[in-house]
């Protein structure tokens, strides 16, 4: 069974969390937080301020 989403270069994942309401002053800055600690463990640390919209779905 493979992975059907594409990976993401730093800079779409630097732009995937500002879309989802993350503000980001420094894109480059994000970037090389991003290399370093990740995007997924990035994403966890951001859950508790995820706001709940009802019905089982969530905005970051």
């Amino acid at each position: 069974m493979g992975c059907d989403k594409p990976h993401l270069t730093l800079s779409q994942q630097v732009e995937n969390l500002a879309s989802r309401g993350l503000e980001i002053s420094d894109p480059d800055r994000a970037a090389r937080f991003l290399e370093t600690v990740g995007y997924y463990r990035t994403s966890a640390y951001a859950y508790s301020f995820r706001e709940i919209l009802g019905a089982g779905r969530c905005a970051w």
